[in-house]
């Protein structure tokens, strides 16, 4: 009954994660994260597990390279959290205290993957078909969103021609889907029936389709790359048909997003404007873009004005701030709500010490998913491809959006990796014994002629 209630826990929480708009249950003032929804599932989710291991009187198990380097980063961003409240006064207590612990939350989900993976509590294509499932209903929201079939959830305002669907977040939105093509795009060879490969097929088609209209340029390109770099390297069973149709629709998508128009949007019930502002003519007579995807973000002045806010402006500044404490750091939550790039964001808040511990990190989870592929055959393999594809992927988009720290992304990515290595580790453990037995039935064979 225990493992039972530990692994249903698990697949609530990632079945209900991505499917709600960020739900805010207790601000903490002055921060940008405060006590959500998400919060509250994860923690039900850890008591039901903790619950099952105290039942089952064992720890939990962990793969041990990566936990030390989860632990060295944690550790080294808390220092920084302390000197930053304490001695800079550069943060506060509360605030710092609030985004130092949100990674926990993401680690605590990839250990509980792999921890009932590994002992065999759960199955692994429960968790693939619950991730799955969840990535349709997001996928096919917003879908419909973009052809303005539905509205937008409440709460959300998309730029003009966006779709957020249920994430609410266009960035958010871009780099969860790149995760789940990537997913699909390695499960592929691995599925068991026609039907289950060409669902495959139509969830990367249609999560392609609302990638674009995000508009999310970063992620789009990471996409390209990471989908590339799986038709060259071609371990055992390469996803290399997939990942280049894939491709070929990531291409082909700009072209058709110049030809086709876009969906009018769904005007939102609102207040009605007074005569002035109705008659009011839009700041510096500038009229709003008629679209928001990724052919409109690239061709016009965005990108241009994007990166010249970071290079000039946003970027220098924090930078310069950063230079009362280059060492350690200013604290968690210094660099603001959108430092617009993560790895100047770990110099901010952590310092040189904190970079050099977060790309340990980084190098670690590649190192162990690639040990693991190589090791592994069949299922386990191919999901320690997407392990590492997935890593390469928030890696590149990292390096001007925050996605390390984006809720829903890394509310699947963690939790990927968990159950990868707890597959291949799960496999490992199975083979010997399957040996064993292969060689004692061999022997009893051998004993029997000879009597």
């Amino acid at each position: 009954m225990a493992r039972r209630s530990a692994s249903i826990g698990l697949l609530v929480a990632l079945f209900a994660l991505p499917l709600y708009p960020k739900i805010a249950l207790v601000g903490v003032s002055g921060t940008y994260i405060p006590l959500r929804l998400d919060d509250l599932i994860v923690a039900c989710a850890a008591a039901v597990w903790i619950v099952a291991l105290a039942v089952s009187r064992r720890l939990p198990a962990a793969p041990r390279e990566l936990t030390a380097a989860v632990t060295l980063w944690l550790g080294v961003t808390l220092i920084a959290l302390v000197v930053g409240a304490f001695v800079l006064d550069s943060v506060g207590i509360v605030e710092g205290a609030a985004f130092w612990a949100k990674p926990i939350e993401y680690v605590l989900l990839g250990l509980m993957a792999y921890d009932l993976v590994r002992n065999g509590w759960l199955p692994i294509r429960f968790i693939l078909a619950t991730v799955l499932a969840s990535a349709a209903i997001v996928t096919g929201y917003g879908v419909a969103e973009h052809f303005g079939l539905v509205p937008h959830l409440p709460g959300q305002i998309p730029p003009p021609g966006g779709t957020t669907s249920t994430l609410g977040d266009l960035h958010e939105l871009a780099s969860y889907l790149g995760l789940i093509i990537v997913l699909a795009v390695c499960l592929f060879h691995d599925a068991a029936s026609r039907p289950a490969r060409l669902a495959l097929v139509v969830l990367v088609g249609a999560a392609i389709l609302v990638q674009f209209s995000t508009g999310a340029r970063s992620e789009y390109i990471a996409l390209v790359v990471v989908l590339f770099g799986l038709v060259l390297w071609r371990p055992a069973r390469a996803p290399a048909a997939l990942a280049v149709t894939a491709m070929a629709l990531l291409f082909a998508s700009p072209l058709v997003g110049n030809l086709l128009p876009a969906p009018a949007p769904i005007v939102q019930p609102g207040p009605v404007p007074s005569p002035a502002t109705a008659a009011a003519p839009p700041a510096n007579n500038v009229a709003a873009p008629p679209g928001n995807n990724v052919t409109d973000r690239f061709m016009n002045a965005s990108l241009v004005d994007s990166l010249t806010d970071r290079f000039a402006h946003k970027w220098p500044a924090l930078i310069q701030e950063t230079m009362r404490s280059p060492i350690i750091g200013l604290g968690p939550s210094a660099a603001t709500e959108a430092a617009d790039g993560y790895y100047l964001r770990v110099f901010v808040e952590s310092g040189i010490v904190g970079v050099i511990a977060f790309v340990g990190l980084v190098l670690t989870i590649v190192g162990s998913s690639v040990r693991a592929a190589r090791r592994a055959k069949g299922l386990a393999q191919s999901l320690a491809v997407a392990a590492i594809a997935a890593t390469v992927f928030v890696a590149l988009v990292s390096v001007l959006i925050d996605t390390w720290v984006a809720s829903r992304v890394m509310e699947l990515f963690w939790p990927l990796l968990g159950t990868s290595l707890g597959a291949v580790a799960l496999a490992l453990q199975e083979e010997p014994s399957a040996a064993s037995s292969t060689i004692a039935g061999r022997q009893a064979v051998s004993a029997t002629s000879s009597a």
